[in-house]
């Protein structure tokens, strides 16, 4: 029979190699999965400062966008008080010609009472008959205007010069 051999205690090179091999690879990856978990949080604080300022930026171009509202209602209002002011401003016209012309009606109705009671001391007539405004019969200016109607009448004859004595 066969005798069974002895076990001897022998050193392999390749078992050594290979044993030393993997000994290397798990010492390498747990440096390197270190070296990732380090990086991994310094990234990670990176990506949160980086989110603060974005927020900062958003919050910021809010307030941006809330002044241009606020600016451009502004600027709204200041254009419908010019114009609303454009209007006052031509209404101011007109009223400023009305009374300049209710002021020559009444200079005119003073001077021609003037005169007609210088003319009732010569001839006795009373004044501003047989004078008629060419305009609706309304009295000529030495007569006094019966109503509001024929006021209004006489100062838009006057403002457009109108009026003619016969």
């Amino acid at each position: 029979m066969v005798a069974t051999p002895k076990w001897r205690f022998e050193y392999n090179l390749n078992t050594l190699v290979i044993l030393f091999g993997f000994a290397g690879g798990l010492i390498a990856w747990g440096a390197t999965w270190e070296r990732v978990n380090a990086n991994q949080d310094s990234q990670a604080n990176s990506i949160d400062r980086l989110d603060k300022r974005l927020t900062a930026a958003e919050v910021s171009l809010r307030q941006i966008d809330n002044h241009e509202l606020r600016i451009s209602a502004v600027e709204k209002q200041a254009a419908e008080a010019a114009t609303s002011m454009k209007a006052v401003e031509n209404t101011l016209n007109s009223l400023s010609i009305d009374t300049r012309v209710m002021r020559e009606i009444l200079q005119r109705i003073e001077a021609s009472q003037r005169d007609g009671a210088q003319l009732r001391r010569s001839d006795g007539s009373a004044p501003g008959e047989g004078r008629r405004c060419l305009l609706r019969s309304t009295p000529a200016v030495g007569g006094v205007p019966k109503s509001r109607h024929e006021l209004t009448l006489m100062s838009r004859a006057m403002a457009g010069r109108r009026v003619s004595f016969s």
